[in-house]
């Protein structure tokens, strides 16, 4: 996975809140936990808080990124292998927008969803994965690269959005 790749999937590092709160209460709650993950990533100096981010990141996101971390390893040779946590990184570099709310769609008692909503307009949709006491975020698989496939080869217009921005 190539740092442009990992930062065109990146969800939610794109989020920054201002207001704070006691946060291991309010990661009890789906939408409190991504409130919490959003402050965390905020990008602006001396803001950012990894250890906050990494305490929310679901399980099956977690093992995803530790798969492409060991590819990413394999693949540069590297002398040190990569960790999901890098990976992760990665991603916390370019906010796509700035947090203006966060909604409950659904919540049953292991899984939720949760509407995302931007200050510019902006909606996506984030997948939780309750462990312990906390929500954690699942965030979405990456989006393709770009081929050098033939036009005829390519996806139809119509075809459906990936399953984070639906």
């Amino acid at each position: 996975m190539t740092a442009g790749r990992a930062g065109a999937w990146w969800l939610l590092a794109a989020v920054a809140l201002g207001a704070g709160c006691r946060e291991g209460d309010e990661a009890r709650t789906p939408a409190g936990a991504v409130r919490v993950f959003a402050r965390g990533a905020d990008p602006r100096p001396g803001a950012r808080d990894r250890d906050r981010v990494y305490a929310l990141v679901g399980p099956r996101t977690r093992q995803r990124l530790t798969e492409a971390a060991r590819l990413a390893s394999q693949q540069a040779g590297a002398r040190k292998a990569l960790d999901w946590k890098e990976m992760l990184l990665v991603g916390l570099a370019r906010p796509r927008y700035e947090l203006a709310d966060a909604r409950v769609l659904e919540q049953g008692p292991t899984t939720a969803r949760v509407e995302v909503r931007g200050t510019g307009g902006e909606r996506e949709v984030v997948e939780l994965t309750r462990e312990g006491e906390l929500w954690k975020l699942e965030l979405p698989e990456p989006a393709p690269e770009p081929t050098s496939a033939p036009a005829s080869a390519a996806a139809p217009a119509s075809a459906p959005a990936p399953a984070a921005a639906r």
